[in-house]
């Protein structure tokens, strides 16, 4: 699982530039990681399961990224707020852009609404 997650994040890092700093680093089952999506904002993590466990070897990568990560579970009949896997806290508002458009300037309130 190691190898799948560093060579589908290796296979995205260039498309993060000065202009775009929000891009889905992992895409499931396009990834060979189905049920699991990770997105970057800033250089914060953002990890979406269809699972409600994480499994040790994915939340030990996270862990080692040494990166703010929030998950949320993607369920459609319950939905709760992103919560802090492991990182630091994010108390302050981020910009976020894509090609030079800002998509949104106060993440914060962003990542609350994912929850």
């Amino acid at each position: 699982m190691r190898e799948l997650l560093s060579s589908s994040v290796a296979k995205r890092r260039n498309l993060l530039t000065e202009q775009t700093n929000a891009v889905r680093l992992i895409d499931g089952a396009g990834d060979g990681l189905p049920g699991v999506f990770l997105e970057t904002y800033a250089d914060k993590y953002l990890l979406s399961t269809s699972s409600e466990n994480i499994p040790p070897p994915l939340r030990e990568w996270l862990h080692k990224r040494q990166v703010s990560c929030y998950v949320k579970r993607l369920d459609q009949h319950q939905k709760e707020s992103p919560s802090l896997l492991c990182g630091a806290e994010v108390s302050e508002p981020f910009l976020i852009f894509e090609n030079r458009t800002l998509l949104i300037n106060d993440t914060l309130s962003t990542f609350q609404r994912f929850k």
